[in-house]
């Protein structure tokens, strides 16, 4: 697992990391599992 990068200046950096760690961990569909999913607002836009 690799740490968040030190030289990430810009957004698009940060989003890409924060985007792969939840790929890679599948926190969607533990989200999912947990009864997450079932709101009106999609869980994974308030985590991302």
């Amino acid at each position: 697992m690799s740490s968040i990068p030190q030289n990430a200046h810009n957004e698009n950096d940060i989003s890409s990391f924060v985007a792969n760690f939840m790929k890679d961990f599948q926190v969607g569909r533990l989200l999912f599992q947990c009864n997450a999913g079932k709101e009106k607002i999609p869980v994974m836009d308030i985590f991302r």
